[in-house]
């Protein structure tokens, strides 16, 4: 199962090679031995990071359950950060249980490593998260990286140590001194250690306290200055303040932001365009970054000041494949924020990020529905982030460009499985809107209430399905008129009322028909197949054909696994090769959409097949591997599949049995 990995919680790679802190590395491995939480406290730039993301990789085979990675730097508040280890482990929310719950229920016998990055903000929640996961998942570990220590007493807060530095015997083997070239070289400006060049290095490590982060941002400036010229700048720095050095201490945060501005000598370009990076909360693109954060006249000097700003390590490229994107350092995007290297006018940047998000979100809107359906959703994804950053930071006068937003991309959040987040974003955005006439109401109620119904939350949906419905009268809006109908469709179906379901989506398809909507006919014909099981196979191609014609691979993927499980119900030989060849193409069409939990059917559907050609060790494998894919993303079987399951399980695991007697006979 390795190659079906979970990208959301696998520990990322190093961004930059790390260098030495083997000691520190055996140091976590024997506080593991005995402590089943460990965070390490210390101020910005020590490398905290950096090591526990090591100590993950290095490690990951001593935990049985494996290493899930979480990063809380865009997460606040108790339900932030359950939600957002939740998103780490894939989970969607478990109907009628808060989402910690549905993460203490996923981890409760998982013998796992959760390593939880970046607590400061959220110090006192993230102690209270940490305290339930601990009592109610008893195999459980927590590493947690934070500026301040946490928890009671019976935790251990073990202090990351600056890098090493020997001042006694000068070597060029000290870890300060291998980063600082390392770093050089990174930045196209190899140093040759000689021993003259050495004492020069040292000089330039301790005087930035041999903090991490700093040694490569004075590394960054040797394409300007020599190391002695860089040495005798930091003297002259720290005299003048003192005898202070720049160091990664909490008190001199204001140093070193002055320290970066004045003493690296950033030009003004560079100075702007770093305090206007800061605008995104994780990773970004040039392209992002040239529409987000360039006025007419810096637009074209991004394509430069980017390379240059990495070849000073003041950002960072991000490990992967395609185009080329960067991270500003968390450190160094704090002091931005605060306007330390020059001030920014905030409210203007988050006006051009909605404006850039609204033009994604435009593509999408038709892009999430045709043949680029699996680019759009990484593309999309690979600006979450950046989306959920720009949607809690609305402000009341744009909540409507906030609804519009997130309804054009209904489809991201359905299939990604973010009900929640979604749910909570609508929820706020529509208190602070104070109209009904919001031409984007309708729709975005009919979302919350669908969202609400894949949840099981069937009184919020009604009551969402409720408001939309008094609102629709003052819209002329034929879609939404027709998604509120296929909704409540559903949502009738998943209540009982089968009959009142079958009218309402009969309804649905003919309308959609009539004015030539084919997107909302497949999706209606598709629920409507649920509901009405005895022209089911009739519907379920209908829509197929449909979706083909469109190239909607969603649609496809759906109408395909239904159709191998209807014909896995009819038995016979013909039906169960047709089922296996529906189930591949399902399967391959999920895994590119990266839908994990419909990945998850498929493979138990084959299994089914498996089953059927009495191919009952690949079933076992199959079932094994479903088993797995369901209990790390929390995926619960509807009665009706729970049923076939047990039948298709007690029939491989009887002729395993016989066939193991038959062998020992």
């Amino acid at each position: 199962m390795a190659e079906l990995g979970n990208p959301a919680g696998e520990p990322p790679q190093h961004i930059s090679p790390f260098i030495g802190r083997e000691d520190e590395l055996a140091k976590l491995a024997s506080l593991f031995a005995n402590q089943r939480i460990v965070n390490l406290p210390g101020p910005p730039g020590r490398g905290k990071s950096c090591l526990a993301l090591e100590f993950a990789h290095r490690y990951r085979g001593r935990f049985p359950d494996g290493v899930t990675w979480v990063d809380l730097g865009n997460s606040t508040g108790y339900s932030g950060i359950a939600e957002a280890i939740a998103a780490a482990l894939q989970l969607s929310q478990v109907r009628d249980q808060l989402v910690l719950q549905t993460v203490t229920g996923a981890l409760r016998e998982q013998q796992m490593l959760l390593v939880v990055d970046d607590c400061t903000e959220s110090a006192d929640d993230c102690e209270a998260v940490f305290s339930y996961l601990l009592e109610h998942c008893k195999h459980l570990k927590i590493l947690a990286t934070s500026v301040c220590h946490l928890g009671s007493n019976d935790w251990c807060n073990w202090v990351v140590p600056p890098l090493a530095l020997n001042m006694e015997e000068p070597t060029g083997d000290d870890d300060a001194v291998r980063l600082f070239a390392t770093s050089a070289e990174g930045a196209g400006t190899p140093l040759l250690l000689d021993q003259e060049t050495v004492c020069q290095v040292r000089d330039i490590c301790a005087q930035v306290g041999c903090e991490p982060q700093y040694i490569k941002w004075a590394a960054g400036r040797l394409a300007v200055y020599t190391p002695e010229e860089i040495a005798e700048q930091l003297r002259m720095w720290a005299e003048g303040h003192g005898g202070e050095s720049p160091s990664g201490t909490l008190a001199d945060e204001q140093h070193i932001g002055h320290w970066l501005k004045h003493l690296l000598g950033l030009a003004p370009q560079e100075q702007a365009l770093l305090a206007r990076l800061a605008i995104f909360p994780g990773s970004f693109s040039r392209a992002s970054a040239e529409a987000v954060c360039t006025d007419d006249g810096m637009r074209a000097d991004v394509h430069w000041l980017i390379p240059l700003l990495h070849r000073r390590s003041l950002i960072d490229v991000e490990p992967g494949d395609g185009a080329r994107r960067y991270r500003l350092h968390p450190v160094l995007r704090k002091h931005c924020l605060r306007g330390i290297l020059t001030e920014v006018d905030l409210e203007e940047l988050r006006a051009q990020r909605l404006r850039w998000l609204e033009l994604l979100a435009e593509r999408a809107g038709t892009g999430l529905r045709g043949p680029d359906q699996a680019k759009i959703l990484a593309e999309v994804q690979r600006e979450y982030g950046t989306l959920q950053a720009a949607l809690r930071e609305l402000t009341p006068v744009d909540a409507d460009r906030g609804l519009q937003l997130i309804v054009a991309l209904w489809r991201f959040w359905e299939v990604r499985g973010y009900w929640a987040q979604a749910r909570e974003h609508l929820e706020s955005l529509l208190q602070t809107i104070t109209t009904a006439a919001s031409p984007v109401r309708v729709s975005a109620l009919t979302l919350l209430g669908y969202l609400a119904t894949l949840q099981g939350d069937y009184v919020a949906a009604r009551g969402r399905f409720s408001e939309a419905e008094t609102n629709l009268a003052k819209t002329t809006s034929q879609l939404d008129a027709l998604r509120l109908l296929i909704c409540r469709g559903l949502l009738d179906l998943m209540q009982g009322y089968v009959e009142r379901a079958i009218a309402q989506l009969m309804d649905a398809a003919a309308r959609a028909g009539h004015v030539g909507d084919h997107l909302i006919m497949s999706a209606a014909l598709r629920t409507l197949a649920a509901a009405d099981r005895i022209h089911a196979i009739e519907h379920y191609i209908s829509s197929l054909d449909i979706d083909r014609a469109l190239q909607d691979d969603w649609g496809i993927a759906f109408a395909q696994l239904r159709l191998a499980q209807l014909e896995l119900k009819r038995g016979g030989t013909a039906c169960v090769e047709s089922a296996g060849e529906r189930l591949r193409e399902s399967l391959r069409l999920r895994w590119e959409l990266r839908h994990w939990r419909g990945v998850a059917a498929c493979i138990e559907d084959l299994a089914w097949v498996a089953t059927e050609k009495i191919a009952y060790c690949r079933a076992a494998r199959l079932f094994e591997a479903a088993e797995y894919l369901r209990l790390r993303w929390n995926v619960t079987l509807s009665p009706a599949i729970a049923e076939e399951h047990e039948k298709y399980l007690r029939r491989v695991h009887k002729a395993l049995v016989a066939n193991c007697a038959a062998t020992q006979l």
